[in-house]
């Protein structure tokens, strides 16, 4: 199969990260560069001929040494969306725990019932999330949000 080299996998910046990573300073932790990239295939059939410069990336994910939001002013939401999965609530709580300890952030909200507590007009009131609140909750499956 020929590699479609026409396919555009950048994502826009919102502008500048111009903040020190919390990670990155108190934290020993590997940042990620952004110029780092993933192969769009891991076919090596499919790059012979081909100029590896104009290959399709991905960018890497990872921490990064400069962030673009201060995360003392920063609320973050978390949303589960896509029915159940027996882990989803393992990925909230170290979500809450890494924003929280991590980064600084100090207000998680917690959207209920998936994209519908997004929506005002269903009436899921968002919930507060900390790490008192998460920390047992790894010990139950599904999702402490719910999902729709």
């Amino acid at each position: 199969m020929k590699l479609n080299l026409d396919v555009d996998l950048s994502i826009p910046k919102l502008g500048k990260s111009n903040i020190p990573s919390p990670l990155a300073v108190a934290h020993a932790v590997n940042m990620v560069p952004d110029h780092k990239r993933v192969l769009f295939t891991d076919r090596m059939d499919r790059l012979e001929g081909v100029d590896i410069n104009t290959v399709p990336c991905y960018e890497r994910a990872g921490p990064r040494s400069e962030i673009f939001f201060d995360p003392s002013k920063t609320v973050a939401g978390i949303v589960t969306c896509g029915g159940l999965c027996p882990g989803l609530n393992d990925v909230i709580r170290g979500l809450v725990m890494e924003l929280y300890y991590g980064y600084g952030v100090q207000r998680i909200i917690g959207y209920q019932y998936g994209y519908e507590g997004l929506a005002p007009k269903f009436g899921h009131a968002p919930i507060d999330l900390t790490p008192k609140t998460v920390t047992p909750i790894h010990e139950t499956g599904g999702t402490i949000l719910g999902t729709s």
